[in-house]
């Protein structure tokens, strides 16, 4: 090796040392590196070391040769002259030399155990991370292995699922499949009808095309209808007209015909009270002439007596004359009503008081055609005790109740 190859060497070996020494140690808040990024920087460490031995070892390879050549220089120094001298100022530039290197050697020796020193204490905090890594993956290991169980014992409970999955899977299958049996029936059934209803359906199209046909022949006929129904109408209209001034001509007529008969009915009362007397059984009662039935009949009978005879003569004679003054195109009738009162009938030819009233009404209108009064101008009623002029429950009341009314109207 030339003394310029070992110099070299040894100027690059020393920045190598620097670098070494002033390599960053790594901080104690990585707690998260990964095992592989730690064996990552043992491998740096490492190789940084080798490297700085090796620098170690050719620096003391180059002083022991700059001691040889010292030695050399020295053992030529003892010979004569001029190159004595040149040889003298040569060593003086090597002691300089060594002086130099010297001084590099101290500052390499320093740097050495500087790195040292942070090569113990990468080392420690290598350990440090270790355990805390260890650690880290023990715990995580044992959070796998829960994880696992619990993962596992989620596998059993997914497999005890699929299995009950797996049994109704087969029940809905097998209940599907009759319920397709089923349907499938239901649907031959349905073609069946559909075939059915297709054909029902084509008699109707054909029913429907016959009534669009007759339909449109009515439609002809209902316009040819209409128009004879507006004449109609206007007929109608006419004849309403005509038929509201006859109903208010027949209106009036009716209420001068009521108005003439009111006035005869008061005349055939006054004449009729005239012949009968002022008496407390014979009286008049709103529009009739009312006699007590004690008058005409014994209880229980309607056979007239002889005292009842000769009271009816009066009222024949008497409306006999009226008869004669009212106009033929009077409409007139004479009513008689039989009442009794509310007492049971105790007569064993009459099953009801009904029956009494209308059968003394009855003998009444046959007497007064017996004295000439013609039978188209008689009516003959019977109420029962259904009409009662006083509600009361006593013998007066009862009295007042049992009557024969005649009433002068219009037919």
């Amino acid at each position: 090796m030339t003394r310029i190859g070992l110099f070299s060497t040894l100027f690059a070996v020393l920045p190598l040392a620097c670098v070494l020494a002033q390599e960053p140690v790594p901080s104690a808040d990585a707690k998260a590196q990964s095992v592989e990024d730690v064996q990552a920087l043992v491998d740096k460490i490492k190789r940084q070391l080798e490297e700085m031995d090796a620098a170690t070892k050719q620096r003391d390879e180059g002083l022991q040769f700059l001691q040889e050549q010292i030695d050399q220089a020295t053992g030529r120094l003892e010979g004569s002259g001029a190159a004595n001298e040149a040889l003298r100022a040569r060593v003086g530039e090597l002691g300089t030399t060594v002086d130099d290197l010297a001084a590099q050697q101290k500052l390499l020796d320093e740097n050495l155990q500087a790195t040292a020193r942070e090569k113990e204490t990468l080392e420690q905090q290598l350990a440090r991370k270790i355990a805390e890594l260890e650690a880290v993956l023990a715990s995580e290991r044992a959070d796998s292995t829960a994880a696992m169980a619990a993962k596992q014992l989620q596998v059993e409970e997914t497999a005890a699922r699929v299995a009950n999955l797996e049994g109704e899977l087969a029940a809905e299958r097998s209940r599907l499949q009759g319920a397709l049996a089923q349907e499938q029936a239901a649907a031959s059934e349905a073609t069946d009808s559909l075939k059915s209803a297709r054909a029902e359906l084509d008699s109707a199209r054909t029913r429907i095309t016959e009534l669009e046909g007759l339909l449109d022949s009515t439609r002809t006929a209902l316009v040819a209808l209409e128009g004879t129904l507006g004449e109609t109408r206007t007929r109608v209209n006419d004849q309403q007209a005509t038929i509201e001034d006859l109903g208010q001509r027949l209106n009036e007529a009716l209420a001068r015909k009521v108005e003439e008969l009111s006035r005869y009915r008061s005349e055939f009362f006054g004449i009729l009270s005239q012949a009968l007397g002022d008496r407390p059984d014979i009286r008049v009662v709103g529009d009739r002439f009312v006699l007590q039935s004690e008058l005409l009949f014994d209880p229980g009978s309607a056979e007239i007596g002889p005292a009842g005879r000769e009271e009816l003569a009066k009222v024949a004679d008497t409306l006999q004359q009226i008869a004669e003054t009212i106009p033929e195109n009077v409409p007139w009738i004479l009513r008689v009503d039989g009442h009794t009162d509310r007492q049971p009938i105790r007569s064993g030819r009459y099953a009801s008081n009904w029956e009494l009233s209308t059968a003394r009404a009855v003998a009444v209108v046959q007497y007064l055609i017996s004295r000439g009064l013609p039978p188209d101008r008689l009516v003959a009623a019977g109420f029962g005790e259904y009409k009662p002029l006083d509600p009361r429950e006593d013998e007066i009341a009862y009295r007042r109740n049992r009557r024969i009314e005649f009433k002068l109207t219009e037919s």
